[in-house]
């Protein structure tokens, strides 16, 4: 067993391994014997130790494709029983804790067989190695700390979600629109599914600044209760709605479904001529795919770092917070249009960097609106709250941009681009990671949001079995 490195955790001196075993049911305890792994791990380090796992336990390893650099993406199928979940991995490379969450998974099923009796286990290590590899060079020495964070991570571009290419029809009119996979990954996902048929899926995100949050797609009200006690399980924050919807409501507390693209998309097809395939970015995600086997499917958003100081100003509004995170967003999606217009030269296609921060304009100028909207609604002059200024300031108006303004640091960078371009980048960058390093935060480890992970699907194995 390669030797652990814990990070520092601010706030919360209960080892992870308790607070997972303090989480779980009695009979999932004894599972986890070891503590689980509490650092980033490389792609080449976890396929390593998940073969070993596989090997040790008789599992069976199914190459389901290639990436498209030609990394073999395999599937490894502990246990026999026709009853099975399926755990993956890697979606966005700047989300690496479910890469540790799935070797932590698999040596434990090693060294615990008897777990395999009743139900079986798919794992996926990373079901996007190129991109976990292009993020990966940070790793070995990282502390947790929010700067070099931002400085290194990669995120593709909306187009490279491999777990939201899984094919798709939609109804426009009168016409019939079919969008097939335009991945390798994605593809290969797919087969995988396919092949195991799960019960069970979980997609093993997580987030940056914030509160946690689950999706869950299928599934009963028993299970979304049973989701809820997490945050307070582990002393984490939850958010009383998804980053990305405020309007959504829980299943259960911190509890929400996940959209189809259909859904997502639908509205807008009504407002264009165009050609629905021209505005798609996306394809069906692997949790809706996932409901023709009758799967409920889980998608973890446990963040990395909660404020403990994110406390609004005094007499500050909804409307006050959300408009100053609108302008905010706002400008920095003008600001990047312009400059990756004057600088296209030392920012190509071929660049995976720029082509990710080329996409997020759109959805930064998209947050804008959102937030606008959200200003001029009738909870707009409510007192603003501590998750507001959570939510609305530091994770959609300071980490969000930060990711951008990170990754166009490293395609200049990696392109030769004058000093003084680069320069002008690095003052924008520093800028807003000065205004989020302003308050003070908890570091929740690997270790912590793995076990979150491991917690959230254990109990929808406990549902799945106390439902038949």
């Amino acid at each position: 067993m390669i030797q652990e490195h814990p990070f520092p955790v601010e706030a919360n001196d209960t080892p992870a391994t308790q607070l997972l075993h303090d989480a779980l049911p009695q009979r999932w305890r004894g599972l986890f014997t070891a503590p689980i792994v509490n650092r980033f791990l490389t792609s080449t380090d976890a396929e390593a130790r998940v073969q070993a796992a596989a090997r040790k336990a008789g599992a069976q390893i199914v190459t389901v494709g290639e990436s498209r650099e030609h990394r073999p993406l395999h599937l490894y199928r502990f246990g026999e029983t026709s009853r099975r979940t399926f755990w993956y991995a890697g979606p966005h490379a700047n989300e690496p804790v479910g890469v540790s969450t799935v070797v932590s998974l698999a040596e434990a099923l090693a060294a615990h067989p008897q777990y395999l009796d009743t139900i079986g286990f798919d794992l996926m290590v990373c079901v996007d190695p190129d991109s976990h590899v292009a993020n990966e060079h940070w790793f070995p020495s990282y502390a947790g700390g929010l700067r070099s964070y931002y400085e290194n991570l990669y995120r593709p571009a909306r187009s490279e979600f491999c777990d939201w290419d899984m094919p798709f029809e939609l109804e426009a009119g009168d016409t019939t629109f079919r969008r097939e996979s335009q991945l390798p990954e994605g593809d290969a996902l797919r087969k995988a599914l396919d092949l195991s048929r799960p019960q069970i899926v979980m997609s093993l995100h997580n987030a940056e600044v914030g509160g946690m949050y689950i999706h869950q797609i299928g599934g009963t009200k028993t299970l979304a209760g049973a989701l809820s006690t997490l945050p307070g399980a582990f002393t984490i924050p939850a958010e009383p709605a998804p980053i990305d919807a405020p309007g959504e409501q829980p299943v259960a507390p911190g509890v929400f479904g996940l959209p189809s693209i259909a859904d997502m998309y639908g509205p807008l097809f009504d407002l264009t001529s165009d050609h629905p395939l021209n505005i798609l970015v996306m394809g069906e995600s692997a949790m809706t795919w996932s409901l023709r086997y009758g799967a409920v499917s889980l998608v973890t958003e446990v963040p990395l770092w909660s404020p403990i100081d994110a406390l609004p100003e005094p007499g500050q509004t909804l409307a006050d917070v959300s408009t100053e995170a609108a302008d905010r967003l706002g400008e920095i999606a003008d600001w990047l249009t312009a400059f990756c217009e004057q600088n296209a030269a030392i920012l190509p296609s071929s660049d995976a960097r720029a082509r990710s921060v080329r996409d997020s304009i759109g959805m930064l100028a998209g947050l804008s609106a959102m937030l606008t909207a959200l200003a001029g609604s009738p909870d707009g002059p409510n007192p603003a709250t501590e998750e507001d200024v959570r939510r609305w300031r530091l994770m959609l108006s300071l980490s969000v941009p930060l990711r951008s303004l990170g990754m166009l640091l490293g395609a200049l960078r990696g392109n030769d681009a004058p000093d003084g371009v680069v320069g002008e980048v690095q003052g924008r960058f520093d800028a807003f990671e000065a205004l989020l390093e302003g308050y003070h935060y908890r570091f929740h480890g690997v270790d912590v949001v793995s076990g979150i992970q491991i917690a959230a699907g254990v109990a929808a194995i406990e549902n799945l079995e106390a439902e038949q």
